[in-house]
């Protein structure tokens, strides 16, 4: 269970661990990101809460991977327009631009 008591060295370290073992885990060579979505620790990420924003927000701007799932499901939000989805480059940068506007992440 997510705590909300957790020191942000704590959560970072979690968060850390967390994105190994999911790196780890998932299906390398599938195309598909919702079968990445449903990896445990992947999961585990998202049970972190709100608290993971930051944190995914600054993992996918040092190593862009597929935290878009999580991203939308933490925010109830999707800055990525209709004629972009699909363009990696391009929903990453959406989301970028979206938690800098936000303030979760500064440029």
């Amino acid at each position: 269970m997510a705590t909300t008591s957790s020191s942000a060295p704590e959560l970072q370290t979690r968060f850390n661990r967390l994105v190994q073992d999911w790196k780890r885990e998932r299906t390398p060579y599938s195309s598909r990101p919702d079968e990445w979505a449903i990896c445990w620790p992947y999961q585990r990420i998202i049970a972190l809460g709100p608290t993971a924003i930051p944190l995914i927000l600054e993992e996918l701007r040092t190593n862009p991977d597929h935290w878009f799932w999580a991203l939308n499901a933490l925010t109830d939000e999707d800055p990525v327009p209709a004629d972009k989805r699909g363009n990696f480059g391009e929903m990453v940068g959406a989301w970028i631009k979206w938690g800098e506007r936000i303030g979760f992440i500064h440029s």
